[in-house]
């Protein structure tokens, strides 16, 4: 999911992932699910644990942008 800075910090993320979660959960009957954010992204990674998410690991080098 991706937000444009405008609407970031407003609930919207937490409750969508909320609403995503118990329809993974309930109604799909899902065993376990997975997310993943820029290591960067703080945000991103407070809106998972809300969720009550775990960290697991961390990808490094993952990605090649900009010369990066």
């Amino acid at each position: 999911m991706v937000l444009l800075p405008e609407f970031w910090g407003c609930g919207y993320a937490s409750e969508a992932a909320g609403i995503l979660t118990e329809i993974g959960f309930r109604h799909i009957r899902l065993h376990r699910l997975c997310a993943s954010c820029n290591a960067n992204n703080q945000h991103s990674e407070k809106v998972m644990r809300k969720l009550g998410m775990q960290k697991e690991g961390e990808l490094r080098n993952e990605r090649f942008k900009e010369g990066k």
